[in-house]
């Protein structure tokens, strides 16, 4: 017999297995770990010319600050691939530009529609990175770091793990 106990048990042990999944799909697709899936990443590099991080700012970097881009990323990166979805329904055969929401050069030719949805994409990314307590500058200073310094993006992987087991966590309460 079916109880409500063995429902919700079967449905948290489901939950918790798709955010799992979810979480490292995320991880890899934000680090181009997947030898898979080619959408291109969108950067949320918002001014002219990304200015390289001093090394004095880059050493003051904290744990909150590290925990604060981990979170936004984990909330960007499904807006980001609903964004390239939308964007691959639009435009058929062509493939989807890589975008940058400073690089207006890069999505102008594409249709208005196209256009809007990007813009929309960037909009709420800058939403999302200013809701983790993060101006951009300073989620474009950690995003290079994490390019540049392995021993940096391993700290990053380990704070989304951290976040995803959290998440985790809650669910079987």
């Amino acid at each position: 017999m079916l109880t409500l106990e063995h429902f919700q048990s079967d449905l948290k042990r489901i939950l918790s297995r798709f955010l799992i999944g979810g979480g490292v799909a995320t991880i890899s697709l934000f680090f181009g770990f997947s030898a898979h899936l080619k959408k291109p990443v969108f950067n949320l590099i918002f001014y002219a010319k990304a200015q390289e991080p001093s090394n004095s700012d880059t050493q003051k970097l904290n744990e909150k600050q590290v925990m604060n881009f981990s979170r936004a990323v984990l909330e960007i990166e499904p807006l980001r691939q609903s964004t390239y979805d939308e964007l691959k329904k639009i435009m058929g055969s062509q493939s989807v530009p890589s975008i940058a929401c400073n690089e207006q050069q890069n999505w102008r030719g594409l249709s208005e529609q196209a256009q809007k949805i990007v813009i929309n994409y960037c909009n709420r990314a800058r939403e999302i990175v200013k809701s983790n307590n993060l101006t951009i500058s300073q989620f474009n200073e950690i995003k290079m770091r994490v390019d540049s310094e392995p021993k940096f993006k391993q700290r990053i992987q380990e704070a989304l793990m951290e976040i995803q087991n959290s998440n985790k966590a809650q669910l079987n309460k």
